[in-house]
């Protein structure tokens, strides 16, 4: 049991890692959608706003993709390496296509 092993502070371990993806996903998903959505005001407004936002999230995702795998790597090691040592250490040694492996 996390509670039992790790106490409350267990049940927020990953948290910093996750906000290191997830914010930075965010933000670029919200201002690619702002950016088209300005951009493209044709169609149907349900139809335009599901694609606007497909690709907003596809764009957010694949530039956010490096950070995503860093962070599944940080939460499944026992070791405690800074996020970009980390990176580094996947791009050095197993070559930068490591980062977009998903």
């Amino acid at each position: 049991d996390v509670l039992e092993r790790d106490g409350v502070a267990g049940l927020y371990a990953g948290a910093v890692e996750s906000y290191c993806h997830a914010v930075p996903a965010d933000v670029v998903k919200f201002a690619a959608y702002r950016f088209l959505k300005d951009r493209y005001a044709v169609g149907s407004p349900v139809l335009r706003k599901a694609l606007l936002g497909s690709a907003a999230s596809a764009l957010a995702l694949g530039s956010t993709t490096p950070l995503d795998v860093v962070k599944t790597r940080a939460l499944a090691s026992s070791e405690a390496t800074p996020l970009p040592e980390r990176a580094l250490a996947i791009a050095r040694d197993e070559g930068v296509g490591a980062l977009f492996a998903g």
